[in-house]
């Protein structure tokens, strides 16, 4: 499929939402929108969490027609059960949830994630629940996964299965051995590629809510899915254990960092950086990409576009909608006065408990065009150290060996550093995209549009942006520079594993300070729990105590500890997380590090807990 350069599928004529509602389920509990700032509209709540960014997980026929063990529809609910947030407001809400989309495809609507999926959260307390904007999710995508590759399996294990599938299907059409069969093909292909995928998810040791490894799942999509000979594209062997589950990150302010991922490992802090991350993101969650051999239509030596659903347009509507989106307001009452003590204690220096150091606002590097982003402080922390060791995976290059993006990446060998294959993968496409628009705005510079032409699209271009939108026709405004950032490994001194065959890297044998974890602005940061880059910690509270003191297992899920500040102990989900300590920084569910606070006095720990709810 062309890569996609529609329309932008954003809804801006929905009626307002407003908080008063009950939520899914739980009509004693009434649904309040967080205060996110006045820049945050009901508009553009509505168009985040549909807005398609060019994910093609199933056909939406398909996704319909599939069933739960016990025979009830797969969709039951708008996957409440897998704690997906109902979005009434929606095409289909009684059936997908805030961050699924719909978008045309060649097999007809097509189900697909948004970054809303895994970055809209409800916290519930004192009997109300309070939907964040761009908090990280409670969604369990693992069992989502899995139960849907286990759906589809369902629908293929027998002819009678598959008889009442392919006529929740075809409709009529069902009637008719050479559709069927067309649809079976098709429907095993495409379980043969998924149930590949989601065989790599460790089920012995499950993320759980709101935890995903999602750089692990990115690398086996576009290393296991993309790279292969056609038909099924496939090169089973790139795969490996995604073991090394994070938190989903929050989403405020994520656009003003300077650098990003938890690793801090991308350069951040502009419109071209941020389309690049997240088309990486589109990659993990089920965009259609198979780059292929140069073409006579191809700037690069690779064919990057062919076969990629990327909807790039999409993906820079969406940062320009989040770059609306503010911090949550704490909505519970607040000791002002000891939290402006506690506003003393933050700005301390580290060595005296203080914050500010690492978490304060200060200037970062510029990223032109903006004049100003926010310094992201990268340091190791003595926390977990698992993740480095999926971000430093190698993979053999498949269709891409050889690949080269001038000056940015390549030529990559036949085993290469699955960021570089990544690296490619984004910075070849959004190459070869301006090359192509660069080239159809040379061939259309000698017709000058009609005075009539050029005010309708002048008109269009300004309704969009003032809905927050990007113009459908708009350039990506990446520089050769901007590609050369996106994606930097950390310089090592140590030999870094070059062959699939060898161990990963392990950063345990390298020097302190090599591998390092972004430490981010906290404003907003009483909503975003667990707390470390893994999630291992539930409040705040618990943060500010030595990690061996911390609490050694909890539960996940929404309801929310106003003094805690964090997660409460008990949950309505049964997914319990056993974490280790510092014995052990390499289980990837370490509580070990971020001894910072830890030592005040517990009065001072209040006061500077009060300052955390109102940052």
């Amino acid at each position: 499929m062309k890569l996609k350069l529609s329309k932008l599928g954003v809804l801006l004529g929905v009626p307002a939402i407003v908080g008063g509602f009950a939520a899914a389920g739980q009509p004693d509990q009434p649904l309040v929108f967080a205060d996110q700032g006045r820049e945050w509209t009901p508009q553009l709540r509505a168009a985040l969490y549909v807005q398609d960014q060019g994910s093609q997980l199933i056909p939406l026929a398909w996704f319909e027609a599939l069933t739960q063990a016990d025979g009830k529809p797969f969709t039951e609910g708008a996957l409440a059960r897998f704690g997906f947030l109902p979005n009434p407001q929606a095409a289909h809400g009684d059936r997908l949830p805030v961050g699924f989309s719909l978008a045309d495809s060649q097999q007809g609507p097509m189900v697909g994630m948004t970054c809303a999926a895994c970055h809209t959260r409800d916290i519930k307390a004192a009997g109300v629940t309070y939907r964040i904007d761009g908090g990280p999710a409670f969604a369990d995508f693992q069992s989502f996964v899995l139960d849907l590759d286990a759906a589809v399996r369902r629908a293929l294990a027998s002819d009678s299965s598959f008889k009442s599938f392919a006529e929740g299907v075809l409709g009529g059409e069902a009637a008719k051995p050479a559709a069927v069969m067309a649809l079976h093909d098709s429907v095993a292909l495409w379980s043969l590629r998924f149930h590949t995928w989601v065989g790599q998810i460790p089920t012995d040791r499950p993320w759980g809510p709101s935890r995903l490894d999602a750089i692990a799942m990115i690398y086996n999509r576009v290393n296991g899915l993309d790279l292969g000979p056609a038909p099924t594209y496939m090169l089973a062997d790139n795969m490996a254990i995604a073991d090394a589950p994070t938190r989903y990150p929050f989403l405020w302010n994520a656009g003003r960092q300077d650098k990003t991922q938890w690793g801090a490992w991308a350069a951040n802090g502009n419109e071209g950086l941020a389309v690049a991350r997240n088309l990486g993101q589109v990659f993990g969650v089920f965009a259609t990409f198979h780059p292929g051999p140069k073409t006579s239509a191809t700037p690069l030596d690779h064919d990057y576009l062919s076969t990629n659903s990327s909807n790039i347009p999409g993906i820079a509507a969406a940062e320009t909608i989040l770059a609306r989106l503010g911090p949550p307001v704490w909505p519970f009452p607040v000791d002002h006065a000891l939290a402006e003590r506690g506003r003393e204690i933050f700005n301390r220096p580290a060595a005296q408990g203080g914050c500010v150091e690492c978490h304060g606002v200060a200037e970062g590097e510029p990223r032109p065009p903006n004049a100003h982003s926010w310094r992201t402080v990268s340091l190791d922390a003595g926390t977990d150290l698992h993740q480095w060791q999926i971000v430093l995976r190698s993979a053999r290059t498949g269709m891409l060996e050889g690949a080269t993006v001038p000056g940015v990446v390549g030529p990559l060998q036949a085993t290469d550093l699955s960021l570089n294959i990544l690296k490619a993968a984004v910075t070849g496409t959004i190459a070869e995209l301006q090359a192509a628009q660069a080239a159809a705005a040379q061939a259309a510079a000698p017709a000058a549009a009609p005075p009539e032409a050029k005010a309708k699209d002048d008109q269009a271009k300004a309704d969009a942006a003032k809905g927050g939108m990007t113009a459908p026709d708009a350039t990506v405004p990446m520089t050769h520079e901007d590609m050369q950032n996106t994606m930097q490994v950390p310089d090592m001194p140590p030999k870094v594993q070059k062959t699939a065959d060898e161990k990963p890297a392990d950063p345990a044998a390298h020097p302190p300070g090599t591998f390092v974890y972004e430490a981010r602005v906290l404003q907003g940061i009483w909503a975003a729990a667990p707390y470390l880059h893994n999630g291992s910690v539930p409040s705040l509270t618990e943060l500010l105590k030595p990690a061996g003191q911390r609490v050694k297992s909890f539960k996940i899920g929404p309801a929310y500890d106003t003094q805690a500040v964090g997660l409460a102990p008990d949950q309505a989900g049964n997914f319990t997380l056993v974490t280790t300590g510092c014995e052990d920084r390499m289980s990837g569910n370490s509580n070990c590090g971020h001894e910072y606070g830890t030592q005040l006095p517990e009065d001072e720990k209040k006061a500077l807990l009060e300052y955390l709810k109102v940052l």
